[in-house]
C-alpha cells in the first residue's frame, strides 16, 4: 500500500546519500541497482527501470547491475543490454529454469543473444553465477567451461 512514487524518491535521496559517503570517505565502491523479478520486488523488476533509477541519481559511484536470471523471467529481451551500456557494472548469471548454474545453450535459448548483446557493448566486466548448487563440484567446472565458451568471442 506504500506508493511506488513516493518509494522511488526514497531512493534517489539514499543512494545520493550513499553517494555522498563513498565521495567523502573515497571507498572507491560502486553501488548497482538490480532490476528484480516482480515476486522479489514492486519498485525495479527491469533493467529499464534500472537505468531511469540510476539516471535519476545521477551520482558517479552509482550504476546498474544485469541479471540474466530476473532478465529472463520478466520476459525482458537479451537487447535491452545494449541500451544500458553506460550503466552496467556487474552481471549475474544463472539458469532461469532452476536458478542453479549455467550450463548449456540448449536449455535456454537466450544466452546466446545476451551474450551477443555484451559482445556488442565491448561488456569486459566481471560476470558471476547467482544459482543454487546440489553438488558444487560437478557445477562449477561445467559452468565456468560454458560461460567460457559464450563470453570468448
Amino acid at each position: 500500500g506504500f506508493p511506488r512514487e513516493q518509494a522511488w524518491q526514497q531512493l534517489v535521496a539514499f543512494l545520493r546519500t550513499c553517494d555522498d559517503v563513498i565521495a567523502a570517505h573515497r571507498y572507491g565502491i560502486t553501488i548497482g541497482i538490480e532490476g528484480l523479478r516482480k515476486p522479489e520486488s514492486n519498485v525495479v523488476n527491469s533493467v529499464p527501470e534500472a537505468v531511469e533509477l540510476a539516471r535519476a541519481v545521477a551520482r558517479p559511484s552509482v550504476r546498474i547491475i544485469v541479471d540474466f536470471y530476473h532478465l529472463t523471467f520478466e520476459h525482458e529481451d537479451p537487447d535491452v543490454v545494449r541500451a544500458a551500456k553506460d550503466w552496467i557494472v556487474h552481471v549475474q548469471i544463472a539458469d532461469p529454469e532452476v536458478r542453479g548454474f549455467p550450463r548449456s545453450a540448449a536449455s535456454e535459448p537466450r544466452y546466446a543473444q545476451f551474450f551477443a548483446a555484451l559482445h556488442a557493448i565491448d561488456y569486459s566486466g566481471r560476470i558471476s553465477i547467482e544459482a543454487k548448487s546440489g553438488d558444487l563440484a560437478s557445477d562449477t567446472p561445467a559452468s565456468l567451461a560454458f560461460l567460457r565458451r559464450l563470453a570468448l568471442p
